[in-house]
């Protein structure tokens, strides 16, 4: 929340409206300033490491690439040996809950059928370097698990 503060606060964001989901939210481009050239927020706080691509919603090669450059930087939230993807700390999960993929610790998982959610095939495919996970190269992992929005 610091870093964004730090990069919007008291500045001129452009929204533009892309869509709204199926709970009336948003989903939207943030571009600081008015002028040229423009600072994507959300890509600026992937390549930040202050961020996560949500793949669950959207299959972006441009968002899942700047995250993955964050991660091989150990930059931001990559800088933890095991961080918490925020979908699960709101439901009280812990970095002890998490599959521990960033240090190494892959364990044997290669395939979808092994995976219990979009969030870990997502973990495997980017850390662990799984690439069966994504038949189809497109840098979403496990589609009938994952339901990427295209």
């Amino acid at each position: 929340r610091g870093a964004l503060a730090r990069l919007v606060l008291r500045k001129e964001v452009r929204v533009t409206t892309r869509a709204v989901d199926d709970y009336g939210r948003v989903v939207a481009t943030k571009n600081l300033g008015g002028g040229a050239p423009r600072v994507n927020v959300g890509e600026a706080q992937l390549r930040g490491g202050m961020a996560w691509a949500y793949t669950a919603y959207h299959a972006d090669k441009t968002m899942v690439a700047l995250q993955a450059g964050a991660q091989r930087a150990r930059l931001g939230l990559w800088q933890q040996a095991n961080p918490v993807p925020p979908w699960r700390y709101r439901k009280g999960e812990t970095a002890a809950s998490v599959p521990d993929v960033a240090g190494g610790a892959c364990g044997s998982k290669r395939y979808c059928s092994q995976m219990t959610s979009c969030e870990e095939a997502t973990l495997y495919l980017q850390r662990c370097h799984a690439k069966g996970l994504d038949k189809n190269g497109n840098g979403v992992p496990c589609e009938n698990l994952c339901k990427a929005v295209r």
